[in-house]
């Protein structure tokens, strides 16, 4: 299950820190993202416990992924849909 779960947050780093990061031009895209990945990889391979890992991902990913926008973007023509609450 853990494994699944660190699986699950380097797929998630890879495929969605495109979406944040709005500002950066296109010349920086490629370093931030390299930046990214080797931050992750160096937190994979330590010796830390797993629980100190899925800590650090979990920062990772929420300082450099636009989490609302993604959802906002997974949502589509159904985000108009969505209650307060939802929202």
């Amino acid at each position: 299950m853990k494994r699944n779960f660190f699986i699950f947050c380097a797929s998630f780093l890879l495929l969605f820190l495109s979406f944040n990061n709005a500002f950066a031009d296109s010349s920086d895209a490629k370093r931030f993202i390299q930046e990214i990945v080797d931050e992750a990889k160096e937190i994979l391979v330590d010796s830390n416990s797993d629980k100190y890992k899925s800590d650090k991902l979990t920062e990772i990913a929420l300082a450099t992924v636009d989490i609302n926008g993604v959802g906002y973007y997974t949502l589509g023509s159904y985000r108009k849909d969505l209650t307060e609450e939802q929202k």
